[in-house]
């Protein structure tokens, strides 16, 4: 008989359409011209894909049951506006059962929405969305080759707020530094004026041919920049739940944690990528660009167990390191050591990692690798 637990309760959709194709950004996108031609054929991809990761679910023993997270990525998600939201109704959410507490996320680019499209959007039942700040100011969302400026970020921003929406900012640090001293908590505090729910942080990273590599803040100065933002949003009553994200007590990303605990998900649109954990195995998918077709992987019980410590190590729950790791006098004496850094927090199974401890996680975890 089936176990319940192997069902799975949520879908990622990504949107790969861009206003602007931003030099720093690897995600899989094309321009939009405003012919529309774009969609047309991401449209036609979607009926084609969505019978068959149904069946490939099914197949793995991982059928689609009531749907817990919904989640538009992209791309630019916003640019489909009202033809999108009436096209996803019809053809995608027709198929699919939605639990009455689903959580259902739609990113927002500053440069590319409209309030139809937002209206639109809510009355199939988005209720939280992600808004793509970045920075508040001009002359750095210039450098990084932002599609959009300071206006349009508080155009936005003050759209949220009078509409009362449930929405996360994402904001960017470690910018590249070039004739400015950025001012973090000004930033923050122009933000935090339109009472977002969620902040989610990134931290700008381009290869070495980008015109910009040589003026990437040194990782001394983004560890600065990284306590700074905690110390801000946690007086301000957020909880630091993830290395990157922080959220008012109830406005947690639901979605987000399916993928740190390796739940299932469902994914359609181009270049996106599901999971699926089963009695059938551990699979990932990931579909083609340009064609509805995706390729498989399958991972065996120590790939899993690699990208697990990973996953859970950066959230606040932690990891059972006793359970994934060879248990020696040597592990001991390092969690010792790190504990008396200041990077750790542990008790006789559970490791956790202090805010000091996220700035150098994946140096630590890399360590931990040696006790696999």
């Amino acid at each position: 008989m089936m176990k319940m637990n192997n069902q799975t309760n949520s879908l990622y959709l990504h949107v790969p359409v861009c206003k602007h194709l931003c030099n720093f950004c690897d995600f899989y996108k094309v321009k939009w011209t405003e012919r529309q031609f774009e969609f047309d054929q991401f449209e036609i991809h979607l009926k084609q894909a969505l019978p068959q990761i149904l069946n490939f679910h099914l197949e793995q023993n991982a059928p689609v049951g009531d749907l817990e997270t919904i989640y538009l990525g992209g791309g630019t998600p916003s640019l489909w506006s009202e033809r999108g939201a009436n096209f996803f109704a019809q053809n995608i959410l027709s198929h699919f059962k939605l639990n009455s507490k689903v959580e259902f996320s739609f990113e927002v680019d500053p440069s590319a929405w409209d309030e139809v499209g937002i209206k639109a959007w809510s009355d199939i039942g988005v209720n939280r969305f992600s808004v793509g700040i970045q920075s508040t100011q001009d002359h750095i969302l210039q450098l990084i080759d932002r599609g959009h400026g300071r206006g349009e970020v508080f155009k936005l921003l003050e759209f949220m707020a009078q509409q009362n929406s449930n929405f996360s900012c994402d904001f960017m640090l470690g910018l590249p530094a070039k004739d400015y001293v950025r001012d973090i908590e000004l930033e923050l505090k122009e933000i935090l004026q339109f009472n977002p729910q969620h902040i989610s942080l990134y931290i700008y990273s381009v290869s070495e041919k980008h015109p910009l590599f040589d003026l990437i803040l040194e990782d001394e100065k983004v560890a600065q920049e990284f306590l700074l933002v905690h110390s801000i949003l946690t007086d301000h009553g957020f909880n630091h739940y993830e290395v990157s994200n922080y959220g008012k007590p109830g406005s947690e990303s639901r979605h987000n944690w399916k993928y740190w605990r390796h739940e299932n998900v469902l994914a359609l649109g181009p270049s996106a990528s599901g999971f699926i954990s089963s009695e059938s195995g551990t699979f990932r998918y990931k579909w083609q660009t340009q064609q509805a077709f995706y390729n498989i992987e399958r991972l065996d019980a120590d790939q899993l167990k690699l990208e697990q410590s990973y996953t859970m190590l950066r959230t606040r729950e932690g990891l059972n390191y006793q359970k994934i790791f060879r248990s020696s006098s040597e592990l001991n004496d390092l969690l010792d050591f790190w504990q008396n850094q200041g990077w750790i927090k542990r008790d006789q199974s559970q490791l956790k990692l202090t805010p000091s401890g996220m700035v150098v996680m994946d140096s630590l975890h890399n360590t931990l690798l040696n006790f696999l």
